[in-house]
Order: C-alpha cells, then sequence, then structure tokens
C-alpha cells in the first residue's frame, strides 16, 4: 500500500514511477545505476549525514541557505502568535517562554519563504533522502579527480565520506553558488511532508467525530509544531484541552523523542493514541 502511494503522488507529481522499487529516495537516478547506487548508499547513513558531530550536513546546509531566510510573513505570524498564546493559557509554555518565542523565532530570519509560503528547502538540513541525492551529485560534479572518494565512500561509506567532510563547504559554494539551487532537493522532502499532512487531517477528523473541537492546526512547516512539537490542539468536554504531535505510523514514532509539550502522540494508521509521558494506549470512552 505505501508503494502504491508513493508511486500515486510521484505521478501527480510528474517524478518517475519505478513499480518495483522497494527502497524510498534517489529516485532522480533512476536512469543512471551508478549514480543511484552511490546515492542509495549514502541515504542508508539517515541521520549520520547532518548532525554536526557527524558528516555535519546540516550546519553546512543552514550556513548556505542563510542568505535566502527572511521574517515570517505577518498573515502566518498572527497564526504563530494566537499558537503560542493558547500554549501559555494552558499553562505548557510559561510568559517568558512566550516572549522569547515572539522575539528570537518570529522576529528574527530564520526560514526560506517563497512570495510569502514556507519552502520545502526548510527541510533540506535533515532530510537524509534529500541530503543522499544532493552529495551524489555535488560528489560527481567533481569530475574524475572525484573517483576514488566515490570508490572509498562505496567501499566504507562513513569514513568516505568524513575524509571530504573539510572539503563539503567550499565544494557546495562552488557548485551552488547560487543557493536558489537547493531548491530542486526537496522532491522526497515534498512526499514524506504529503504524507505527515494527510495524517493529520486524518487524525483530526477523527477526534471531531469524538466529541473534539479544533483549537490550533498547522500545516508545512508550522513553526509552533516545529519549536514546541504540537501538529494540533483540540478540546473535548471530558478530556480537556490536548496537544498533540501526530505520527502516520508506529514506525515513524520514535519513543526516545520527548516532546516536552506534548500530551498525546497519535498514530494516524491504525489510529492509536498514547500518553506521550507514560507511552502507554489511552482508549477513549
Amino acid at each position: 500500500m505505501l508503494n502504491e502511494e508513493l508511486n500515486r503522488i510521484k505521478g501527480i507529481m510528474g517524478l518517475p514511477i519505478n513499480e518495483n522499487k522497494k527502497r524510498f529516495g534517489c529516485n532522480r537516478f533512476d536512469n543512471d545505476p551508478e549514480k543511484k547506487d552511490l546515492c542509495l548508499i549514502i541515504s542508508d547513513l539517515k541521520s549520520w549525514l547532518h548532525k554536526d558531530e557527524d558528516l555535519g550536513m546540516k550546519s553546512i546546509i543552514n550556513k548556505k541557505l542563510e542568505s535566502l531566510k527572511s521574517e515570517t510573513p505577518d498573515n502566518l505570524k498572527n497564526q504563530y502568535m494566537n499558537g503560542v498564546e493558547m500554549l501559555k493559557n494552558i499553562g505548557k509554555i510559561t510568559e517568558n517562554q512566550k516572549k522569547w518565542f515572539i522575539d528570537k523565532v518570529l522576529g528574527q530570519n530564520n526560514l526560506v519563504y517563497v512570495d510569502g509560503e514556507w519552502s520545502f528547502v526548510n527541510k533540506l538540513n535533515t532530510n537524509y533522502s534529500d541530503l543522499a541525492e544532493l552529495l551524489t551529485d555535488l560528489l560527481y560534479m567533481g569530475g574524475e579527480p572525484a573517483k576514488n572518494f566515490i570508490d572509498n565512500i562505496k567501499q566504507n561509506p562513513k569514513e568516505g565520506l568524513l575524509s571530504i567532510k573539510k572539503y563539503l563547504p567550499k565544494l557546495i559554494d562552488k557548485y551552488f553558488d547560487d543557493p536558489k539551487k537547493l531548491v530542486d532537493y526537496t522532491q522526497n522532502i515534498k512526499i514524506t511532508s504529503h504524507f505527515g499532512e494527510v495524517a493529520e487531517h486524518e487524525v483530526k477528523n477523527k477526534l471531531i467525530n469524538l466529541g473534539f473541537t479544533v483549537d490550533y492546526e498547522g500545516g508545512n512547516g508550522d513553526l509552533i509544531d516545529m519549536v514546541y512539537g504540537t501538529d494540533l490542539i483540540m478540546t473535548n468536554p471530558d478530556y480537556g484541552t490536548k496537544t498533540i504531535q501526530v505520527k502516520a505510523s508506529e514506525n515513524s514514532w520514535n519513543r526516545n523523542d520527548e516532546y516536552k509539550y506534548v500530551d498525546w502522540v497519535i498514530i494516524a494508521k491504525p489510529f492509536t493514541i498514547y500518553d506521550n509521558k507514560t507511552k502507554k494506549i489511552i482508549e477513549l470512552l
């Protein structure tokens, strides 16, 4: 079912569809097996790619995107102001925390917006599938001199990539002189974000049917979610107001994630509500 849904979304987006492909990502190299092989090897390293103590791509991408970042557009700023005020009113954050959010998060150039809309490139810094595609292209842009590095990465991915770690910022600057070029490396982000949006919609409607009302809901790039881990704030006469983090499936939930400000973690399929602190299932009457 997941592969069918992925292919459906790729079709809508005009991306190549491979019916037999079971691994996610690296589809830009479907017609180049050599590059695809390298890309999948790199993608398998997952969060290792972006962590500062490892390859450090998060910091590199953040720095490269700096010139594209701007203040939050007024329409979104008003939405987030309502959200953070709500969190304060229900006791999730303090007045000082609210002030910090307004001054530091909303008042500074933290994210990339295009024509007033949040850009998917904001998630490139931690999306290992798109980072793998970017790194693959970057390596092959080096031509013949890069061949030994590519071979080393295929033999020992972490060791091979760490051998070029110190050169990565300069290589990014050389081959991606215009940071807008990085926007092209967001196809996997768009697909996974779509699944997240669908899951949130399903959970919201399920709770509405159970007598909840919606106090707050975000969307792609929602700062209330990014800072406080809260996708939804919903209220029920019997259960009160709950802050909710939504996950599409059990596999997408890392139980070690703290989500300090969240009451419930809800799995969309199968619909399951967990108490975020105890990790125990909550059965609604």
